[in-house]
């Protein structure tokens, strides 16, 4: 029975032990200075038509330290994101130079928001139109 308790510890330390390393071991945290959101999905215009905008952001955060305290504000900040994209037309919204502006004043705008300088850049794992 010893051996069995010596061999539960020792897994139980090497987990823990792995799930600091990895950043907290789970969690929104996309590891070490990412914060991964939800899908957001926003109405758009494509052609004549109304069409939807399916994308996920990230946040680069200035510090991991810093990510629970982001979390709390993720519905302000998802819902700023989806009233400055909410109505934009959908092919501007697929322009490269949109994606390269986007991402930046996306950030500048969620850290008003966060009254500080908390997210150094967003960036998109998934930007569909359709």
């Amino acid at each position: 029975m010893n051996k069995i308790k010596q061999w539960a510890l020792v897994l139980g330390v090497m987990l823990s032990t792995t799930a600091l390393a990895s950043g907290g071991g789970g969690g929104d945290a996309g590891g070490g200075n990412f914060l991964k959101f939800e899908p957001v999905i926003v109405n758009v215009k494509v052609g004549n038509g109304s069409g939807y905008l399916n994308f996920v952001p990230q946040l680069k955060l200035a510090d991991p330290l810093d990510a629970e305290y982001v979390k709390a504000y993720t519905p302000v900040l998802r819902h700023m994101l989806i009233k400055t994209l909410l109505g934009q037309d959908g092919t501007t919204l697929q322009s490269s130079e949109f994606m390269g502006s986007f991402s930046h004043k996306a950030a500048e705008m969620l850290n008003k928001v966060l009254d500080g300088e908390y997210v150094k850049d967003v960036f998109f794992d998934r930007w569909v139109i359709q």
